[in-house]
């Protein structure tokens, strides 16, 4: 059976756009106006520091957001409003894609308006948007690209591969796991009629085109022994923890809002059950096959997040034919502030908007039951107590003579802790820290020597560091309230007469001792 007629599309920017528009300036106000809320959360200090070491690569993400952190920083300095400007400004561009999508596979008005609603709500685009990460420049190139294929789709225009070709690269350089997606919606294409789109000449140059984006890091990665799989293979060996077929369900219930699971349910039956749907049935393929691919590999809830966008979007549609069939559009209203209002009721777990005590408290009402609650909780315990830590340190460093001050290395174990150093320690004049966590090997300990060392973090080996120097002296354990669990009471010990040099020294940082 041939596939359905697509209607004419004379302009991929219609009047609806003013629509998109206003739910992008939302989505960019409610992120700017929560950007300053507690502090910086623990990977934003050391994507500063990697926007500080530019390079085509990082033991444990591509190029693109230490790109988007030494933008920021070049333009407004240490400023936390800066540095999660981007970031928003992501969110808000994602919302004209997400309408623009929409419209693309079938929607009116009120499809376009209710999948825009269900994305300004939606917990895990709330959070990811609300602060520097990989995850939110990955949601908007795969979102792009899902906007290329609808339009390839719909009008079988092969040069448009070319522009695709261009978001792959891009995205590449912002996360791996786009190769995981990218092969999802590839077998979903391949099980649809429009899989005679990929015999075109321009699926070659659109492939050369993100290679040619990506080289550069896969370079990297050669010159550096493929540092990233090692990391990978890493963090596989150490993490013990398993998430049943239910704890990854109810996980996408949740972060993609309770009350959104009918209309991405839906959307999975526009795809896979309507004429109307039929032409873009990849886009329910590509849902199944990152669903089973993250669930067998163990992938966090969050890594299926990029697909939900079309899912919404064919939901909204499928619910749009129907009000539109029973000729009741105040129905349409009515969902609208339901959806509203439960995002609102959710909002305050993802979004940093309520003094951190009652933080807890709402947080802990709504998930104590759930699986993985401590992720949530992390998204706001990971921005609290870093200054506060930092000044102990800077208590111990003044306490040294001058010319021992001079000569000190402050060591951390962690990439939270030597990015926190970095970013609060030059009001205390304190030294670069260094460390040996992720890309801060490679950036080596620059001129600094072993003499004296302040050494401190997260999986420190005590037994190691009296090993490696001859007078070790514990002077504290650090306290912050409020602050991680996972910080507390970390002992700090100064070090002198070190027993190595730094050549057979530095090797053994790359543990953390």
């Amino acid at each position: 059976m041939s596939s359905p007629a697509l209607p004419p599309k004379s302009s991929p920017f219609p009047p609806e756009m003013t629509l998109w528009v206003i739910f992008a300036l939302a989505k960019l106000g409610t992120h700017l106006l929560s950007a300053q809320g507690y502090g910086i959360f623990r990977d934003e200090f050391y994507f500063i520091d990697c926007g500080k070491h530019l390079d085509f690569g990082y033991v444990d993400h591509p190029p693109m957001v230490a790109v988007s952190a030494w933008v920021s920083h070049t333009l407004f300095g240490d400023s936390i409003l800066g540095l999660r400007l981007f970031p928003a400004l992501a969110g808000a561009f994602k919302m004209l894609m997400v309408g623009w999508l929409t419209r693309e596979i079938g929607g009116g008005r009120m499809a376009q308006a209710l999948a825009c609603l269900a994305f300004l709500v939606t917990p895990i685009f709330m959070a990811v948007d609300s602060m520097l990460t990989i995850v939110t420049y990955e949601h908007l190139f795969w979102l792009g690209a899902c906007c290329i294929l609808a339009r390839i789709i719909s009008t079988e225009n092969q040069k448009l591969w070319l522009l695709f070709g261009l978001c792959a690269g891009l995205a590449m350089l912002t996360k791996y796991s786009f190769a995981y997606l990218a092969a999802a919606t590839l077998l979903g294409l391949l099980l649809t009629p429009q899989r005679k789109l990929l015999w075109s000449k321009s699926i070659l140059g659109a492939g050369a085109l993100a290679l040619i984006l990506f080289l550069p890091n896969l370079i990297w990665q050669i010159r550096h022994d493929w540092a990233t799989f090692a990391f990978l293979s890493t963090v596989h060996q150490y993490d013990h923890s398993r998430i049943s077929f239910l704890e990854f369900t109810l996980g996408q219930i949740l972060y993609h809002h309770p009350l959104l699971f009918p209309l991405w349910l839906a959307g999975l039956g526009y795809f896979f059950l309507t004429p109307k749907g039929k032409p873009y049935r990849l886009f329910g393929w590509s849902f199944v096959f990152t669903y089973l691919f993250f669930l067998f590999m163990q992938g966090k809830i969050y890594y299926l997040s990029p697909v939900y966008p079309a899912l919404f979007a064919g939901g909204a549609i499928l619910l749009e034919s129907g009000i539109q069939r029973l000729g009741r559009l105040w129905l349409g209203w009515l969902t609208g502030f339901v959806i509203l209002t439960g995002g609102m009721v959710l909002a305050p777990i993802f979004l940093p908007i309520l003094p951190f005590p009652l933080y807890r408290a709402y947080v802990g009402h709504f998930t104590r039951q759930l699986p993985n609650a401590h992720e949530l909780d992390q998204l706001f315990i990971d921005r609290l107590g870093w200054e506060e830590q930092v000044s102990q340190i800077a208590q111990i460093f003044q306490t040294l003579p001058r010319d021992e001050q001079r000569r000190c290395m402050i060591l951390a174990t962690d990439y939270g802790e030597a990015g926190a150093l970095n970013y609060y320690g030059k009001q205390y004049g304190l030294p670069t820290a260094v460390s040996g966590h992720n890309s801060y090997f490679f950036w080596g300990p620059g001129e600094t020597t072993l003499e004296t060392v302040i050494v401190y973090g997260q999986g420190l080996d005590e037994e190691e560091v009296y090993q490696c120097w001859e007078e070790v002296q514990l002077v504290t354990h650090l306290k912050t309230n409020p602050g991680p669990p996972w910080e507390q009471n970390l002992p700090v010990y100064l070090c002198r007469k070190p027993k190595l040099s730094m050549q057979d020294f530095w090797p053994l940082t790359r543990k953390g001792f």
